[in-house]
């Protein structure tokens, strides 16, 4: 009897032992549990609405004479100029998915794979250094202003607002979404602008090599410009074509040809731009109507009188006329007090400006313009 009651005994003590195992690892599952749905309730409580999933990017204005011929952009502090996905050559397409996201057309907007490998690395290096994005997990963070800062609230953020997009919209959507937004240095955003501002062209037209270059700005384009180490950006190329090799994109003697194609770039365009007091005074005109967003950032269509054959005559005139005889720099460069020059030519009949010159130089927007009162009244 005793040693039965000592066996007894034991089983209790084991008993209650792992009842309290129990109840302790059930405490830590609440309270794991407890710090998750706060977490996510944080993340969460930051997210724009459902409703606000409608990005609304800055768009160029333009400016026309009065034959309906662009005179030019007004970009404001962005150049960004919306071009639909169908315009978008197929290769310039594959070289983003090929560097960016091959899986794009499959996943639900985000890659549960590539995820789950990043966190695991993350987790041994105890922060948080590699993201796995998607290309809608990177269209939302450059849409909605997440930023780049390396946290778990931020990802799930970005997670969260992913899958809603990819609910709400076509893959083609989202893609169209993505290639309007990326930001490719001097102030350009968007595919299109890219392509005007590296190439001078539709991207529409754009070769393999270019789209290829033109892809592998996108990744960071403070470094990638080739206006600013154009070794980097063949480099970056050559990467992108190695990667729609290595997915059956192109040929391998497809990528040859066109990592042996030498970099032939537009420039970098000037800032001067056409008719510039003119323009400057539609500015002003608009400016006076509107505020500065809508001007600059609200991809206006402002059309207007200037007939800018009239205007090159006026120009050609006054600098044929004036330079030789009063010259507005010396021989060292130095600025010279001359006589200053001013000119409008209008319709005489209906009082439309057809041309413009507000002074001998421009060398700003907005500068003083002689050829009309301080914030002109006249209707172009």
């Amino acid at each position: 009897m005793p040693r039965r009651r000592s066996r007894n005994a034991k089983n209790d003590r084991r008993r209650r032992f792992l009842r309290y195992i129990a109840l302790g690892a059930a405490a830590v599952a609440v309270v794991v549990l407890g710090l998750m749905v706060g977490f996510v309730a944080a993340a969460v409580r930051g997210l724009p609405a459902l409703s606000g999933l409608e990005p609304d990017p800055a768009l160029t204005s333009f400016i026309y004479d009065c034959n309906g011929e662009l005179v030019t952009e007004v970009a404001g502090w962005e150049n960004r100029i919306p071009v639909d996905l169908s315009e978008v050559p197929e290769h310039l397409v594959d070289a983003f998915i090929a560097m960016e996201d091959v899986r794009f057309w499959h996943h639900p907007g985000i890659d549960i794979g590539g995820i789950l490998r990043a966190a695991y690395r993350n987790i041994m290096k105890a922060s948080i250094r590699e993201g796995a994005s998607t290309i809608t997990q990177q269209f939302v963070r450059n849409a909605f202003g997440l930023g780049f800062e390396r946290t778990w609230t931020r990802k799930l953020q970005e997670i969260i607002l992913a899958l809603q997009i990819e609910r709400k919209y076509t893959k083609e959507e989202i893609l169209e979404m993505y290639l309007n937004q990326i930001y490719f240095g001097h102030s350009a955003y968007g595919v299109q602008a890219a392509a005007h501002l590296y190439f001078g062209k539709d991207v529409s037209e754009l070769t393999l090599e270019e789209s290829a270059l033109i892809c592998g700005i996108a990744a960071n384009a403070n470094i990638y410009s080739p206006y600013v180490n154009a070794d980097r950006a063949l480099a970056r190329r050559n990467l992108c074509l190695d990667q729609m090799t290595r997915y059956g994109m192109i040929t391998p003697e497809e990528a040859e040809r066109a990592k042996a194609v030498p970099l032939q770039l537009a420039g970098i365009p000037d800032e001067t731009y056409p008719a510039p007091h003119f323009v400057d005074y539609v500015l002003e005109y608009l400016l006076d109507r509107y505020d500065a967003e809508t001007v600059y950032r609200g991809g206006l269509k402002v059309y207007t009188t200037i007939d800018m054959t009239l205007q090159k005559h006026l120009e050609d005139a006054m600098h044929e006329i004036l330079d030789p005889a009063l010259p507005l720099y010396d021989e060292n460069g130095e600025r010279l007090e001359q006589p200053e020059f001013a000119a409008v030519f209008m319709d005489p009949e209906t009082g439309a400006i057809r041309a413009m010159v507000g002074g001998r130089e421009h060398k700003k927007k907005l500068e003083l313009n002689r050829a009309v009162p301080p914030r002109g009244t006249w209707e172009g």
